[in-house]
């Protein structure tokens, strides 16, 4: 996997490289945004597990959430708020780099 994406702008200053962590961290900026979201930290405020997974294949960005909701919260919802925000602040950030994103929601029993 690679660590970088390599974002080619037209003209002749060179090439911008966005690292992983970039995205790595608009995913958690996204999880933080959307307030159904449990956030599942030990007593230190330190995260458990990986909610947020960034592969970077081919100059694309793959994420892949892991989100734990409350069991009476509406699942497409949240989906739909985490990608929304996501392709936002990639649009932004990054207007040409090209992403996939899968979700996976659990229920809290």
């Amino acid at each position: 996997m690679e660590n970088y994406v390599y974002l080619n702008r037209f003209n002749n200053s060179g090439t911008l490289a966005l690292s992983k962590k970039v995205f790595v961290s608009l995913g958690e900026h996204a999880l933080n945004s959307v307030k159904e979201v449990i956030k599942r930290t030990n007593k230190k405020g330190i995260n458990l597990n990986d909610d947020v997974i960034v592969n970077i294949k081919d100059n694309k960005v793959f994420y892949r959430f892991n989100v734990l909701v409350e069991k009476d919260v509406d699942v497409d919802q949240v989906k739909s708020n985490i990608s929304d925000i996501i392709t936002t602040n990639l649009l932004m950030i990054c207007d040409v780099a090209p992403f996939d994103i899968e979700i996976k929601v659990k229920q809290n029993k």
